[in-house]
């Protein structure tokens, strides 16, 4: 947020004169720089949320930069989310390079694209209207007016979808390369050596195209400001400038190409079932929100869930809206051509997206990140010259008018700045979680199902599973054929243990949706929880048939092989999850177990000690590797490992039952009973530690409680034969103890 100093900073910058000029420009970037900074500071501590799981969480073609194919072709081995976007793939990748998956590099970053694209912004309307066309009228104020534009646009809080929201880098990239590319083009009509200018435009809009398709109006728009701010028409500025339009144009071609080639790879951005006419008669509706939210951002949403309109009262009045609005933009396209250009530059910008192409979500507020600068551009530069002209009607004298002009005008845009940044300040903390962001939504669009189904999935990451099962009802509630909620319902259905009703939910989600290969592979995990590890196999190959690069399917059908003794098989497909997915560190530790089971011990560490390196809070690996050590004598690593897994997971039960074993094995008897009194504790069922428990207590004398846990073992386990055998012995052995003569 911008305090009452930074206020001060910018009244004294709108003051400035010619003879301070030089000062005042370094000045500005500095005072954009820094409230920008302030307004997202809080952002540094959000969380991974929602598309962020799936395009950098578990997104493995990001983890590597090299072989760079993997990042740059859509489809390559490991992607996931929309990888039509090479450009910011290839940033998530450093990002993770760097940190891995630390959040907080990755927001960083975001705001340092942000604020070099507003410092962009401020070179952009400045140089403008230094312009031969403005000078005359801007000259004296153009930092001032420069610097108003990119204060506000830096700071408004319709951008925190762009920047708070790490996956949006799609939006905030692809705007600073817009930037660039008409800052470049604009420095080509101005620059006595135009060719490395017109060089970086095509470089910087191939940049843009390759961070987010809705670039695909840049080569446009700067013809526009050519003809408006430069050239003086389309056809002087092809003469002047042909050279650099051919490299536009050949950047169309490669973008082209680019996405025929991953439409052709089925990309998920367009797939909404409806109708382009209903789509296009919808969107008016859409735009006009967006405006709304320029002037007043009172109501974000990650989530509107905006529905189609369907009524001519929904359709008709924001259509005449905006068709007055496209008039009025062509109007001055012809006859005022500065204005006229602003409003191309809205419109320009937002058509691919809110036009006639069908896109999954009807209004998204980062779809405003480079509209936005011609509305506030249009309102300040609109602002100070209605400024002016009272000033000018009341008589004010011409000296005292410049001062009163510009200490208006600054108080105006530090209020204005102060009040935005702190909306973005606020709207920051809704980011913080999953759970806040979806809470947010859910307030807001209690109708919108999808906000309640990612609320559930964000509580049941915090553990709060009765209150997601409350949310996936009302989801279905609102939509009964939404497969994703059922599927999710019965995940959570099955955690609680509720087998039976979690494979109604699978089923559910089956019926409505019959290639869901996901709902197969958990219907399939339950049926294997159940016993029924025939019919989990069949569940298993039915995903693996829908989608053969299923590393989830491989895994589960690989742990049912396992189990019904096929472990050659199981290892193969084990094998070939981790070809799939190379960092899946449930694969690597159940393929260490397959391999235990051959006695390939050392291959099997190997498997534990690869999962341990991508997760090494991995308290099954932890666990299991100290199996492996105790098997092959290592007993005090064993120990080691098997209490880095109760640090990880101190209620354990099986990791508190191997470290009682290991520390029996060395003849530490109590240290051993307490940890297998914390198994049974943790586990009462557990008919393995009550055994290992009894002979531990009767190791020391303590017949009568040893005699409890055999017993105890035996009502869970009644065919545990050495549970039996050790019960005769421990009764009998009471008995010698209590004989007369005992001392």
């Amino acid at each position: 947020m911008v305090d009452s100093a930074s206020a001060t900073a910018v009244a004294a910058v709108s003051l400035g004169h010619v003879r301070r000029g030089r000062f005042v420009r370094w000045v500005a970037p500095l005072l954009v720089t820094v409230a920008g900074a302030a307004a997202y500071a809080n952002s540094f501590r959000g969380e991974f949320v929602f598309d962020d799981n799936c395009d950098i969480v578990e997104n493995t073609a990001i983890r590597h930069l090299w072989p760079i194919q993997n990042l740059l072709i859509a489809g390559a081995e490991g992607q996931t989310g929309l990888h039509s976007r090479p450009v910011v793939v290839v940033s998530f990748a450093f990002n993770y390079a760097v940190v891995r998956l630390n959040p907080l590099c990755y927001h960083i970053t975001n705001l340092a694209i942000h604020l070099l694209a507003a410092l962009l912004l401020f070179g952009i309307v400045r140089r403008t209207l230094l312009l031969p066309a403005l000078l005359e009228r801007f000259g004296r104020a153009a930092t001032w007016l420069a610097l108003s534009v990119s204060l506000l646009w830096a700071v408004h809080p319709l951008q925190t979808e762009a920047v708070a929201y790490v996956v949006q880098r799609y939006e905030s990239l692809m705007g600073l390369f817009y930037f660039l590319a008409l800052y470049a083009a604009i420095r080509c009509g101005t620059s006595t050596k135009p060719d490395r200018w017109a060089m970086l435009t095509v470089a910087a809009t191939l940049f843009a195209l390759g961070s987010k398709e809705v670039a695909v109006s840049l080569p446009i728009v700067i013809l526009l400001y050519d003809r408006a701010f430069l050239a003086g028409s389309f056809r002087e500025a092809w003469r002047r400038r042909w050279g650099m339009y051919l490299g536009l144009l050949a950047a169309w071609m490669v973008f082209f190409a680019w996405q025929y080639q991953v439409l052709n790879r089925a990309w998920a951005g367009y797939r909404l079932p409806v109708t382009w006419y209903a789509y296009a008669g919808s969107e008016p509706g859409v735009i006009l929100h967006y405006l709304q939210l320029s002037f007043w951002p009172g109501s974000l949403c990650l989530d509107y869930g905006w529905p189609v309109a369907n009524r001519a009262v929904e359709i008709v009045p924001p259509l005449l809206a905006i068709v007055g609005l496209l008039g009025a933009t062509v109007y001055g396209l012809f006859r005022r051509p500065a204005w006229g250009f602003l409003g191309g530059w809205f419109f320009l910008i937002l058509a691919p997206t809110s036009s006639v192409l069908p896109i999954n979500d009807l209004a998204v507020e980062h779809r405003m990140y480079l509209s936005l600068a011609a509305v506030i551009a249009m309102v300040v530069i609109g602002g100070d010259l209605l400024l002016g002209g009272v000033l000018r009607f009341l008589k004010v004298p011409t000296p005292r008018r410049a001062i009163l002009h510009g200490t208006i005008g600054a108080v105006l845009i530090a209020a204005a700045t102060v009040a935005l940044g702190a909306r973005t300040w606020l709207r920051n903390e809704d980011y913080r979680t999953g759970v806040s962001i979806w809470e947010d939504t859910v307030r807001q669009r209690p109708s919108n199902s999808r906000a309640h189904n990612n609320l559930s999935v964000g509580l049941v990451a915090c553990g709060q599973v009765d209150k997601a099962v409350t949310h996936y009802q009302k989801a279905l509630k609102l939509k009964p054929d939404d497969a994703e909620a059922h599927n999710n319902l019965g995940n959570v259905l099955a955690r609680r243990g509720q087998i039976d009703e979690a494979i109604v939910q699978y089923q559910k989600a089956l019926t409505i949706k019959p290639d869901y290969a996901l709902a197969h592979d958990n219907l399939g995990i339950v049926l294997a929880r159940r016993g029924q590890i025939k019919v989990a196999i069949a569940q298993y190959q039915k995903a693996l048939t829908i989608k053969p690069d299923d590393a989830l399917a491989h895994n589960s059908l690989g742990a049912a092989l396992v189990a019904c003794g096929q472990v050659d098989r199981g290892i193969a497909e084990y094998q070939k999850a981790l070809e799939i997915k190379p960092d899946d560190v449930e694969a690597h530790d159940n393929l260490g177990n397959a391999l235990m089971r051959r006695g390939q011990v050392d291959e099997a560490i190997a498997q534990y000690q690869r999962a341990l390196e991508i997760k090494p809070d991995y308290a099954e690996a932890h666990d299991n590797l100290g199996a492996a050590l105790a098997g092959r004598g290592q007993v005090i690593e064993a120990i080691a490992q098997y209490q880095k897994a109760l640090e990880i997971k101190p209620d354990y039960a099986e990791a508190h039952y191997n470290l009682g074993n290991a520390m029996a094995g060395r003849g530490e008897f109590p240290g051993a009973i307490a940890q297998y009194q914390k198994a049974v504790e943790i586990k009462p069922d557990y008919a393995e530690a009550h055994h290992n428990l009894g002979s531990a207590l009767a190791s020391q004398g303590q017949f009568d409680e040893a005699i409890a846990h055999y017993r105890r073992a035996l009502e869970i386990k009644p065919d545990y034969v050495e549970a039996r055998v050790n019960l005769d012995k421990a009764l009998a052995g009471r008995k010698t103890d209590r004989s007369p003569g005992s001392p």
